[in-house]
């Protein structure tokens, strides 16, 4: 307990797993905190809380601790006990947190998994901040570090905390005080305040993962490769503001509740875990530069039309494991023997994929596909194929890992392991024979090594020299001299060979290190084959095209549709839409009734341009595409009560962000501005962000759709503003009333009426409240602002006042001279308004 004592005051915040045999015990507050996380029985020892758990399934039980917003440090036995005198010594290895795990089991296969350092420091101006930021995969080796000098209102910062997706923040310097709210909205992710580590924000982000990591036992800081510019900080990336992210469901569906599926779930046809994660970082992070992107493109319509080689490809890389986390497992010393095997399969398979490759080069005489680098390391195969059993066991411990031919004394002792089973075969059946037991049989346990077993029924027959080992309910168990000797030979054996595999297979791991940069190279190069295939595929069974990319700031989709609503309908069964914007129309303002495909409309322009830029073909009947820069959205109403703020607080944030932030080259995307506050507040405030979208110089490609008809007026006032309308049409019903059915179409000019009380109509408003809506709708579009109070009902015997204006007797109240009546007269005048309102 003093051993124990001792490590846990150097890890007073983590979980201590402390190794003794076969478990891993928690004792005292450890033990009552974990207990029901864990979910096993919490018991006493000397008074001492403990609990525990076996050492083999330890992964299930760090998931628990992780997901509960805790971390582990393992203690591990340094010594075997068999050759150890005293108290075995033992030692924190690791300490294990959200953003440092390697672990398969614990990992999402298919996303990154990222541990980000953060500096903030205020400016001098309100609303603008700076920052620096850090980020690693630990699992994968990558770095990314850039940084904002003038973030307004840490727009740039939320964008990257949401396509990045943390796991673990470590909070630099005075970060939680500059900028607490934007970390008070994270949920899941882990938040760990640090100091200063050097003399800049840029230098004090990558020092403090560094020094992170190696408090925390893992030994991969120097895994990581160098920094590389953090996109959409550095130019050549197109930005999504974390609005965009969120509203156009890229990797996430909007509501966790009811989820559905998303933009991802649809282009991923990846089958390698390296593919899925690159395909989900070109979604997240759409280049802007042309050659870049017509170089994706070219090689997709490569795949795409040769469908034989795709298939063959795509039945290769489902071969291929996952190379990026077994090199980086096997640097941290944490690689298993089947993953190592694993590796030795996928490396077969490249020379194979590269054929392929220049089989589909020689086709299309597409020279890019030339460039994948997937030469298999000879030197490592080589180490593989010769060290490594054919047939390799789950664990270390169950032996059988290295070949045959590697090391002269292992072989002795495998044969001498096999000379003594087969000794002790024979002595079973010379003992059988010699004696007349025929149910003889020689068995083995752990505590009393080789023994002879002998019936009840046959005890007679025992020779005098076997020695009584232990009795049993149905007979006895025996030793003899020779049989303890082999045993012996046999016992030594078995701890020899399992120590040389260990320091064999611990050779090997070092040298399956040495290649991480190569096995980097290879892993990025297949994954990057995996994503174009994968885009080829979707392409193929969709019917997408090849877009056309632009320096001009035109944005013409011909017949677009919305891939993900397009999915869950069927095909044939979206009503696809042009649009165009560019030099003669900036601002498109699109009315039109509610469910009538506005929003689609909208979203689809957005998605088109994403999957067009991140280098996918798209769901149109053709598109040209003057690059984005920036794409910023203002999508439906979201509370966020308690943070304290209001539907139209974040409404007006993110108006206020894509207002400051957009360039000529941006795309805004504005669904219903203005509709968190009064109709007057929001009609002014809707109108005055048209106004100044067109004043800016060259002003951002805009899609505004709006309830409010006021704004169709700005066509006639402003240059490069536009109107369109989702159509709908009334048809008499069998009923003899007039039902409303949308057509899902965009056609130029505004709508003429919202039909929102047909909508009510279907959503089963009851008829009564309808019926009075469009009596009040007929008085409002008479322009009656002064509307009448709603019958009282003589069912029930009361009066009730509207809501939307005075009942008469009220209006009569008001000018009432109280102060020149006499009490008869007040009496006479209470009875004649009493007599009204009955």
């Amino acid at each position: 307990m003093q051993q124990y004592l001792r490590l846990k005051e150097k890890h007073p915040e983590e979980i201590l797993f402390f190794r003794l045999g076969d478990f891993y015990e928690m004792f005292y507050d450890d033990a009552i905190k974990a207990s029901p996380i864990l979910e096993v029985v919490l018991t006493q020892r000397q008074s001492v809380p403990m609990c525990g758990i076996p050492y083999h399934a330890a992964a299930t039980y760090v998931a628990k601790i992780l997901k509960a917003g805790l971390s582990v440090a393992i203690a591990e036995q340094m010594e075997d006990p068999k050759k150890t005198k005293g108290m075995v010594k033992r030692e924190v290895v690791r300490v294990i947190t959200p953003g440092t795990l390697v672990e398969s089991e614990l990992l999402p296969a298919r996303a990154n998994n990222f541990l980000v350092a953060i500096e903030a420091l205020a400016s001098g101006k309100a609303g603008l901040g700076r920052w620096a930021l850090a980020a690693a995969d630990i699992s994968t080796g990558q770095q990314w570090l850039g940084e904002e000098e003038k973030d307004v209102q840490w727009n740039a910062l939320r964008a990257q905390l949401a396509a990045l997706n943390p796991s673990e923040i470590l909070l630099v310097g005075d970060t939680v005080k500059v900028m607490g709210d934007v970390f008070g909205k994270l949920s899941n992710v882990r938040l760990e305040p640090l100091p200063p580590q050097a003399s800049n924000p840029r230098d004090h982000v990558v020092k403090a993962i560094q020094q992170f990591l190696k408090r925390h036992h893992t030994h991969l800081e120097k895994s990581l490769g160098a920094p590389e510019p953090l996109p959409t900080t550095a130019a050549g990336t197109l930005f999504l503001s974390e609005a965009a992210i969120r509203h156009l469901e890229l990797v996430e569906p909007l509501d966790p509740l009811d989820p559905g599926p998303t933009l991802l779930s649809l282009l991923d046809r990846t089958p390698t875990p390296m593919g899925g994660r690159l395909m989900r970082w070109w979604l997240l992070h759409p280049s802007t530069e042309k050659q870049v992107i017509a170089e994706r493109h070219e090689q997709v319509e490569g795949f795409l039309q040769h469908p034989d080689l795709r298939e063959t490809l795509r039945q290769l890389l489902k071969q291929v494991s996952d190379i990026e986390r077994i090199s980086i497992r096997a640097q941290a010393n944490l690689v298993s023997p089947r993953e190592l095997g694993a590796l030795r399969h996928s490396l077969s398979e490249l020379p194979k994929i590269k054929t392929l490759l220049k089989s589909l080069t020689e086709r299309t005489l597409i020279e890019s596909y030339a460039g994948f680098d997937l030469g298999s390391p000879g030197a490592l195969m080589q180490a593989l194929n010769t060290q490594l059993a054919l047939e390799l066991p789950a664990k270390l411990d169950e032996g059988g890992v290295i070949s045959d031919g590697i090391s002269q004394e292992l072989d002795e002792l495998r044969a001498l392991r096999r000379g003594g089973k087969q000794w002790i075969a024979e002595l079973e059946a010379k003992e059988r024979e010699r004696t007349g037991i025929g149910s003889l049989k020689v068995g083995y346990n752990d505590v009393f090594g080789y023994y002879l077993e002998v019936s009840k029924s046959n005890l007679s027959k025992v020779p005098p020299e076997w020695i009584r080992k232990q009795t049993l309910a149905n007979g006895e168990r025996y030793i003899t001299p020779d049989l303890k000797e082999q045993e012996e030979k046999l016992l030594n054996a078995e701890e020899r060979i399992l120590e040389l595999e260990k320091k064999l297979f611990g050779d090997l791991v070092h040298e399956v290190a040495a290649f991480g940069p190569t096995l980097a190279d290879i892993a990025g190069a297949v994954a990057r084959v995996d994503v174009l295939a994968s885009l080829a595929e979707a392409a193929a069974q969709y019917h997408w095209v090849r877009p056309a990319i632009e320096d001009s700031i035109e944005l013409s989709i011909k017949q677009g549709r919305h891939p993900v609503v397009e999915k869950q309908l069927g095909r044939g069964r979206f009503i696809p839409n042009d649009m165009a914007l560019g030099e003669g129309t900036q601002i498109l303002i699109i009315t039109g009734p509610n469910m009538a495909g506005k929003s689609t409309y909208l979203r689809q322009a957005a998605l088109i341009v994403i999957m067009a830029q991140m280098g996918s073909f798209v769901p149109a009947e053709s598109a040209v595409i003057g690059w984005v820069d920036k794409i910023f959205t203002r999508i439906g109403a979201t509370d966020r009560l308690s943070k304290g703020e209001s539907t139209f607080m974040v409404e007006m944030r993110e108006v206020a962000s894509l207002l400051v932030n957009s360039t000529p080259r941006s795309l805004l995307i504005l669904d219903e501005v203005g509709r968190g506050t009064s109709t007057y507040d929001g009609i002014s405030i809707a109108w005055a962000v048209v106004e100044h979208l067109t004043k800016m110089p060259m002003g951002p490609r805009t899609l505004f759709a709006t309830h409010y008809f006021e704004l169709t007026q700005l066509t006639d006032r402003l240059f490069g503003v536009a109107n369109a309308h989702a159509t709908a049409k009334e048809w008499p019903g069998p009923d003899g009333q007039r039902h409303v059915v949308f057509l899902y179409q965009i056609r130029p000019g505004p709508a003429d009426r919202s039909y929102g009380l047909h909508v009510a109509e279907m959503a089963g408003v009851p008829e009564a409240c309808v019926k009075r809506a469009r009596e009040i709708l007929g008085q409002l579009e008479s322009g009656n602002h002064k509307l009448n109070a709603v019958s009282p009902s003589k069912e029930k015997g009361t009066g009730q006042l509207d809501l939307f204006g005075e009942h008469p007797v009220v209006e009569e109240l008001r000018r009432l001279d109280v102060d020149g009546l006499t009490p008869i007269e007040a009496l006479n005048k209470l009875a004649e308004m009493k007599e009204k309102l009955s």
